[in-house]
């Protein structure tokens, strides 16, 4: 997607939010990458105030079952024992131990201004990170 002339990514429909991000123990070698516990976004107005709560809609505190794989991963991710480790996850889907469906961000349920998307990735022992998208919502 290309920034308008203001930074901003332009939205006006259904969108799905796909997050580049990774766990790694300390002391690990910088490749041995680990997947995350759980990921989530937010919408906040453009002062940063929230417009609602996180939604945390990918959670691994449950094994989810084979199927659920092609609601948590993007296209480009990759693992295994040799090479770089890639996650990209959709976390406009949900996916939560038995349960999974198709999820998307919908702009046009928003008015037309500024908005921050703010993504979340946390660990199992509650450690989190964030990454600000600024977005312009114009229907």
């Amino acid at each position: 997607m290309v920034k308008n002339a203001l930074g901003r990514l332009p939205l006006n429909g259904k969108t799905r939010i796909i997050m580049r991000a990774y766990d790694q123990i300390d002391g690990n070698a910088a490749r041995r990458r680990l997947g995350l516990y759980r990921a989530g976004y937010q919408l906040l107005r453009q002062d940063q105030t929230p417009l609602g709560d996180v939604q945390w809609t990918l959670k691994f505190d449950r094994m989810p079952t084979n199927d659920a794989v092609t609601f948590v991963y993007a296209d480009g991710s990759k693992s295994g024992a040799t090479g770089e480790t890639i996650f990209n996850y959709i976390i406009t889907n949900n996916v939560d131990g038995d349960t999974y469906k198709e999820g998307y961000f919908d702009a046009a349920a928003l008015e037309n201004g500024l908005y921050v998307l703010r993504v979340f990735a946390a660990d199992y022992f509650g450690n989190q990170t964030y990454f600000d998208s600024r977005i312009e919502v114009n229907k």
